[in-house]
């Protein structure tokens, strides 16, 4: 492989690009955040941060969306923030 293919290859480093386009969802939020993930979010995000990182970032409840645990009371003191674009006001 030349050397222009390997550093194209190496500027598309997907976990950067994920973890700047999550960390930006996060942090346009203000307070403290919960994460609702769903079983396949989860796996990518436990991989590109640590719980101590998300604390820093002012997330202090990940769960699983699809989880079916019936003992869940709810959380009227939760906001939400959905969506895809990220430049949104919330």
């Amino acid at each position: 492989m030349d050397r222009g293919a390997a550093e194209a290859l190496q500027a598309m480093d997907l976990v950067k690009i994920l973890r700047a386009y999550v960390h930006t969802a996060i942090v346009s939020a203000p307070g403290y955040k919960a994460l609702l993930l769903d079983k396949d979010t989860m796996k990518t995000c436990s991989t590109m941060y640590g719980r101590s990182e998300l604390a820093d970032l002012g997330v202090v409840h990940v769960e699983r969306i699809d989880t079916t645990d019936q003992q869940q009371k709810p959380h009227p003191e939760l906001k939400v923030s959905a969506g895809t674009d990220t430049r949104a006001q919330h």
